[in-house]
């Protein structure tokens, strides 16, 4: 995904716009996601683990904001 807005709280939390399914495929629609809202019992992750490279994934992360 791409962070649209960092939670000062947590900034591994942040709301987040998701492009990439769990196998990395482009979505056709994306959706927002916001990571401080979630609850522990929600599927899938919660926070942001690690920043990836953009570009290793074809994703220009301007045209999602």
């Amino acid at each position: 995904g791409v962070v649209l807005r960092v939670n000062a709280g947590d900034p591994y939390r942040p709301k987040v716009r998701v492009i990439l399914n769990d196998q990395g495929i482009k979505l056709p629609q994306p959706y927002d996601v916001n990571l401080c809202e979630m609850n522990e019992g929600a599927r899938g992750p919660h926070a942001i683990v690690a920043p990836l490279d953009p570009a290793a994934y074809g994703i220009d992360p301007l045209l999602y904001l």
